[in-house]
């Protein structure tokens, strides 16, 4: 989907047809809520008119979805989104750092991977670190040897800072 690269590169270029691709984060097709999930994310980057605050209990439904990949990219772009949208920081951590008892999912490790790569951009911003590191550290001794891998990757990113 090139959507993606525009909506990355020239959001403005998208953003007109932001009621198209909410059509596609409601759809049934998991490829479909995927790409909405990302484009939607990359378009709160222009997003004046603040249609992203009224989409946002509907967009973090999805990260109910028990097919993982649609949470996996959910809790990526939610860094990207923060960044955007400042004021939705409390609320969007919030979420992430619950993710065990929402996300009902078998693959739960991966898709704690995703927060953690996500926590990534915008950890410098947060003034309390501790739950954020918190919740990394116990991450370290996750199943997945991706999970582990990732929350070591981050802790000497960013406790040697």
């Amino acid at each position: 989907m090139h959507f993606y690269i525009i909506s990355e590169k020239n959001p403005e270029f998208l953003y007109p047809y932001w009621d198209y691709f909410v059509k596609y984060l409601r759809s049934s097709n998991h490829y479909h809520k995927t790409g909405a999930i990302i484009i939607i994310a990359n378009l709160t980057k222009i997003d004046t008119e603040k249609r992203f605050d009224s989409l946002f209990d509907e967009y973090y439904e999805n990260l109910k979805s028990d097919k993982t990949v649609v949470p996996i990219y959910l809790m990526k772009v939610s860094g990207r989104i923060i960044n955007y949208k400042p004021y939705l920081r409390d609320r969007i951590t919030n979420i992430l750092l619950n993710v065990e008892s929402i996300h009902p999912g078998k693959q739960i490790e991966l898709v704690k991977c995703a927060v953690i790569e996500s926590f990534s951009e915008f950890f410098e911003s947060v003034k309390n670190k501790d739950k954020l590191l918190n919740f990394v550290e116990k991450q370290v001794n996750s199943s997945s040897p991706k999970t582990k891998k990732t929350a070591k990757e981050f802790l000497k990113k960013f406790m040697e800072k």
